[in-house]
């Protein structure tokens, strides 16, 4: 699937501008920089940018995923992950031609670490495109039109000096917008079962909890939303 390029400017509660449009390579390093690094940590600081950036440039180059970023004055405000096809992404990951360009910028230092560093972190990411069929689950049966979903949204992050400002909602509209005109008619995420402002906010914006599920060591809901009706 082609990759369309959309673009538009929101005005932030704080009077300021915010260009938001699809993620670049020239982007890869600010929305590395703003990247959660995961608590506690377990690994050097790093391990986890690494990790982070190969994943923000298959997500760029893949013509399935895409990143919606905002910049004000052309710092980063926040950006959203997500996936047309995780089917698609994922054979796009793993194909021939993708882990050669990814093992070709880790020689060449892009990365850092051993390829045995690596391969143990790809081994961990692809669980990232597991269906939610294979999770085991902490509560409740899923639901069977769950583990046919194809679109997700992959994270959504808003960077700290522009909290409170409208930034995730605004990206959120973006990419619900595009995705609906291309003609998806739902988007799933999934979320900790302890992140009560995030579950607010994606209620707030008509997501449905459909599962509680166990998934890579934590609880979280399953979340749908009818991208139809926009």
């Amino acid at each position: 699937m082609a990759r369309h390029r959309y673009e538009e400017t929101r005005v932030l509660r704080d009077g300021r501008e915010m260009l938001i449009r699809n993620a670049t390579i020239a982007d890869v390093p600010q929305v590395v920089a703003a990247f959660p690094l995961p608590q506690p940590m377990v690994a050097p600081e790093v391990v986890f940018r690494s990790y982070a950036e190969a994943k923000t440039l298959m997500y760029v180059r893949a013509g399935v995923a895409d990143i919606t970023c905002g910049f004000v004055d052309e710092e980063l405000a926040g950006y959203q992950f997500y996936c047309r096809d995780l089917a698609a992404l994922r054979r796009f990951t793993t194909s021939p031609g993708n882990v050669g360009w990814l093992l070709t910028e880790a020689v060449r230092g892009r990365f850092g670490y051993s390829p045995g560093f690596w391969l143990k972190c790809a081994r961990w990411g692809l669980q990232h495109f597991r269906q939610p069929g294979a999770y085991s689950e902490a509560q409740a049966d899923l639901p069977r039109d769950c583990d046919t979903i194809r679109t997700w949204s992959r994270g959504v992050r808003t960077v700290d000096a522009y909290q409170r400002l409208g930034v995730a909602s605004y990206l959120m509209d973006h990419t619900e917008r595009v995705l609906a005109e291309e003609g998806i008619d739902r988007m799933a995420l999934w979320t900790s079962v302890g992140n009560a402002p995030a579950i607010a906010l994606f209620e707030k914006r008509g997501f449905v909890r459909r599962a509680r599920v166990a998934r890579i060591g934590e609880d979280c809901w399953l979340m749908l939303k009818d991208l139809s009706r926009m």
